[in-house]
């Protein structure tokens, strides 16, 4: 018994730890990207890369001329943050097996593997010389984002679970959505070339944006500490199994039908 129990403990713990250190990574680089790139701003004089910016200036036209530390900042952010989505399911499907939640978390993983990539294709296809595309992948990222936040707050919510974490995806939810719609609509006021104080504020509201993506690296650390250990059911039915498979009595088998029946209708 001690057996089966300990290497499920220990994959869970594993998983568990692999998750907190993808987390922390994820956050820390993405906060340094964009720490580099208002330093590359400064380092610049704090110029204006287009005729038409304001006195703030958008991140990703310094994304554009410094795209090396953007590409590299993007691709690093987004492989570790969907490395966090793929420990966040191993570790929490060990802890609850029902087929909704492991359905939700596969989506949220979905979701997430596209808002990574088009995270990574809007540093590549810059704002300057391919400003269609940018803001196409960028939209994709900033909806593929918020989905999967949402896809982790039902699964969170479906188990009754609500601690700091799921609180810090919400706030997330709150705070991009109605950032971005203003975003929008101060980018599209029409104004005079030589009145550029909404392109201030465009840019300024552009520059909380991914700052804000933080909140769900971060939280992913969070989740990971409110982390359960595996059910016993599920640990006891295991053990009945290798238990049954060394004596091999027809008393045993009976007893591993029965028990594994009321597993799966708790778990599954």
């Amino acid at each position: 018994m001690s057996i089966g129990v300990i290497s499920l403990s220990g994959k869970h713990s594993l998983f568990k730890f692999l998750g907190v250190l993808t987390s922390i990574i994820a956050s820390l680089i993405w906060l340094a990207t964009i720490a580099a790139l208002f330093g590359l701003w400064a380092k610049d004089n704090f110029i204006r890369y287009e005729y038409d910016d304001g006195e703030v200036v958008y991140i990703s036209n310094v994304g554009a001329r410094h795209k090396t530390v953007f590409i590299i900042g993007t691709i690093l952010t987004g492989i570790f943050f969907v490395l966090t989505l793929i420990f966040t399911k191993l570790c929490f499907d060990m802890e609850n097996r029902r087929r909704f939640k492991r359905n939700i978390s596969t989506l949220s993983i979905i979701c997430g593997i596209i808002a990574s990539i088009s995270l990574m294709l809007l540093a590549i296809l810059d704002s300057i010389n391919y400003k269609g595309a940018h803001y196409t992948f960028t939209g994709l990222f900033i909806v593929f984002t918020l989905l999967s936040t949402i896809l982790s707050i039902i699964y969170r919510f479906s188990h009754n679970d609500i601690n700091l974490a799921i609180n810090l995806r919400v706030l997330f939810v709150s705070l991009v959505i109605p950032l971005v719609i203003t975003f929008v609509v101060m980018s599209l006021i029409k104004r005079p070339p030589n009145q550029t104080q909404l392109k201030s504020v465009a840019a300024s509201l552009e520059c909380s944006s991914p700052r804000s993506l933080t909140l769900i690296t971060s939280s992913s650390s969070i989740t990971f500490s409110n982390s359960k250990s595996i059910p016993k059911p599920f640990q006891s039915s295991i053990f009945v199994n290798s238990f049954s498979s060394t004596t091999g009595a027809g008393s045993s088998s009976h007893t591993i039908t029965i028990i594994n029946e009321k597993v799966n209708r708790k778990y599954w």
